[in-house]
């Protein structure tokens, strides 16, 4: 089978749709003909099956719509009818709205089947009240042949998605018994939705509680200079690195107490989470991501409300506190991962699903 994948990011660009999209092309490579369509960013890497489309941008562009971006979808949308009649894919695996409905029209014509995957609460974000109606908007007009989220919520608000979570390489995020350093990490992209000043500020408070600890921050955004600065005081202990590969961050991830994802908009699922879970550490999320439900019911991870530093001081105390408890949810996360996230599990499910868009 030839697959088309449509994604906006994909790696070296931060961000877990780009994560996501590269496992999957990964395991799919080895018995699929796959080519990924994406931005065109110097960040993203060259490799043989990667195409890039529309104007040249940035990383930080990429999530917001504004003139350039538009003027960029157009130009997408004209090449959409070349890209598709040069490479005749089985089905196109879109993920995201935008990309998906400006290859609609070329798909249609050459009668492929587009399988759409929403990678954000497209129907159970109450927060971004204007993104949540325009997709639901678009979705309904543009009629797509599937649609599959990774988000939980969105399933049990809407029915006819189709709930197939993200997944991780366990054999690449696995315990590796690295020490672990006292060190509370986040790993994404340095943005005031994702709560990173919200954990920066929480750490402040509690480092004098507990000495000797550390606040790791991994990834880029428009907020790297301002945690850089805060990085050069001597007062807190704070290390921020702007580039990991897949391949380095298990060290982090081992190196870690717990892992931090504090967004304060919903979030699809939290594919940070998973890693480091995998790496049997044990994480701390609010209650609007994707997975928090399953990480408080499976007991490997702690959900506080969004914005709440008290809950986050708390939850941060707990894990710096404990050691036992580290290690008790940490193996519990990865047993977790193990039996419900594996890549090899989701892509069979995938395979399911273009084999039922071809019909």
């Amino acid at each position: 089978m030839k697959v088309l994948h449509l994604t906006k990011k994909f790696p070296n660009v931060l961000g877990g749709d780009a994560i996501v999209v590269n496992n999957l092309v990964a395991e799919q490579i080895k018995k699929h003909k796959v080519i990924v369509i994406t931005s065109k960013c110097k960040e993203i890497s060259d490799k043989n099956f990667v195409v890039k489309v529309g104007l040249s941008c940035t990383p930080e562009s990429l999530d917001h719509i504004n003139i350039q971006r538009l003027l960029s979808l157009a130009i997408i949308f004209l090449q959409s009818f070349y890209i598709i009649y040069r490479y005749r894919p089985n089905v196109i695996h879109a993920h995201g709205v935008d990309l998906a409905c400006v290859f609609n029209m070329a798909a249609k014509l050459y009668r492929i089947p587009i399988v759409l995957t929403l990678h954000t609460g497209s129907f159970n974000n109450n927060r971004d009240l204007t993104r949540k109606y325009l997709e639901r908007i678009l979705i309904k007009i543009f009629k797509f042949n599937i649609i599959t989220t990774v988000n939980p919520k969105d399933s049990t608000t809407n029915k006819n998605l189709i709930y197939i979570p993200n997944s991780v390489d366990t054999n690449k995020f696995k315990k590796n018994y690295t020490k672990k350093d006292n060190s509370v990490l986040y790993v994404g992209r340095f943005e005031e939705e994702k709560g990173v000043i919200v954990l920066l500020n929480a750490y402040k408070k509690i480092s004098y509680k507990i000495p000797n600890t550390t606040l790791r921050f991994i990834g880029t955004g428009t907020l790297l200079n301002e945690l850089k600065k805060e990085s050069t005081q001597n007062v807190y202990k704070i290390d921020v690195i702007d580039y990991a590969t897949q391949e380095i961050l298990p060290y982090y991830y081992n190196k870690a107490t717990v892992t931090v994802l504090p967004s304060t908009i919903i979030e699809g699922f939290g594919i940070t989470l998973l890693e480091s879970l995998s790496c049997s550490t044990p994480v701390i999320t609010t209650d609007i991501v994707g997975s928090a439900s399953l990480i408080q019911k499976n007991g490997v991870g702690k959900v506080i409300k969004p914005n709440n530093l008290y809950e986050l001081e708390k939850a941060l105390l707990y894990f710096l506190k404990d050691n036992s408890c580290v290690t008790k949810m940490g193996y519990k996360g990865r047993k977790y991962v193990n039996k419900l996230y594996d890549w090899k599990k989701i892509c069979n499910k995938y395979d399911n699903i273009y084999k039922q868009a071809t019909l």
